[in-house]
Order: structure tokens, then C-alpha cells, then sequence
């Protein structure tokens, strides 16, 4: 265990710990040194990185290569000869030094296949949650409509009431004159 002598001078935190990566690629051209930055991945790609040619490290035309792991598994690169051939000598030697694993590569197709079946599942039910929601609107606007309805005939059953009362009234007060006339004419 080690001890400070000096209890005066504050302990410092440690420096940040880097970690460079070096790849070498042998071809029938030569030998060409890139350095490797590994890249955040994003929603399109499960892995990433950058290769930029060592020898351009002098600011001049520098060579950058993106490589992409997708999701669903497959290398791609942004170099000219990936576009021309759908392969390149930097997919080749990223998978030979194992950085985008054979294994991490078949899960992340799995992993793919499933994330779209449940994308399909997920459609399906908004599909069916729409349609349950436009039948919902359509049953609240009849229901709408009856209220309405019934709030009209409500409405109008005073009035109708008052007509027939005044109606009966008259038959009534009709009917008493006629029974009084006919006391006179017996009396």
C-alpha cells in the first residue's frame, strides 16, 4: 500500500486512460497503417468506426473510411471500392481482427429480424386501435344525435301539454254548458 509523504499537496485524479488502435492492411500494393476511432452508434448502425490513413496524417487529402456494422449484421464502407464491389480490404481486415464479431454480427440479425416483426405487431395493433377509435366516434356522434333528438321532444312536450290542457278546458267548460242547458230545459 502506498502512502503520501507529502500531505500538503492535493491528490490529483489520474490522468483519462486513451486507447489507440493501429491497423495494418497488407495487399498487392503494399502495406498501408490506418487509425482506427471507434464512432458512436446510432439507430441505422449497431457499430461503427473510422480508418484514416496514416500516411495523409499530414492534413493533405486525407483517406477516411467509415465502416458500419448494421443492424442487421452487415459491414458496410464508405471507401470507393466497397461501392464497386460491395466489399473492400478494410470489411476484410475489421472482421479478421474480429473487431465486428461473426457471433455479435448473427445477433444483431436475430435481434433485427425480431425488432421488425415486433414493428409489424406494433403496426397492426394502431391499425386495429384506429379502427376501434372511428367506430367509438361514430357511436358517440349517433349517441349525440339521439340526445339531441330526445332534447328537442323534450323541449316541445310543454308546449304540446299546455295546447292540450287548454283543449280539454274548452271541451270541459263545453260540456258544462251543455249539461247546464239541459237542466234548464228539464227544470
Amino acid at each position: 500500500m502506498l502512502h503520501s509523504t507529502n500531505q500538503s499537496k492535493p491528490c490529483l485524479p489520474p490522468p483519462p486512460r486513451t486507447l489507440r488502435i493501429w491497423l495494418d492492411i497488407r495487399d498487392d500494393r503494399g502495406e498501408t497503417t490506418y487509425k482506427v476511432f471507434p464512432r458512436k452508434p446510432t439507430p441505422a448502425y449497431a457499430g461503427s468506426v473510422r480508418l484514416i490513413k496514416v500516411d495523409d496524417f499530414n492534413g493533405e487529402n486525407l483517406e477516411v473510411s467509415d465502416l458500419d456494422l448494421t443492424a442487421a449484421g452487415a459491414l458496410t464502407c464508405t471507401c470507393p471500392g466497397f461501392k464497386q464491389h460491395q466489399h473492400c480490404k478494410h470489411c476484410d481486415a475489421m472482421t479478421a481482427a474480429k473487431v465486428f464479431l461473426p457471433e455479435e454480427r448473427r445477433l444483431l440479425v436475430e435481434i433485427g429480424r425480431e425488432l421488425a416483426s415486433l414493428k409489424d405487431e406494433a403496426q397492426a395493433k394502431v391499425a386495429e386501435l384506429n379502427w376501434q377509435l372511428s367506430a367509438a366516434r361514430r357511436d358517440l356522434e349517433a349517441a349525440q344525435a339521439e340526445i339531441t333528438s330526445l332534447q328537442t321532444e323534450l323541449a316541445s312536450r310543454p308546449a304540446r301539454s299546455a295546447r292540450k290542457t287548454q283543449s280539454l278546458r274548452r271541451s270541459h267548460k263545453q260540456t258544462l254548458a251543455a249539461v247546464a242547458a239541459e237542466e234548464k230545459g228539464v227544470a
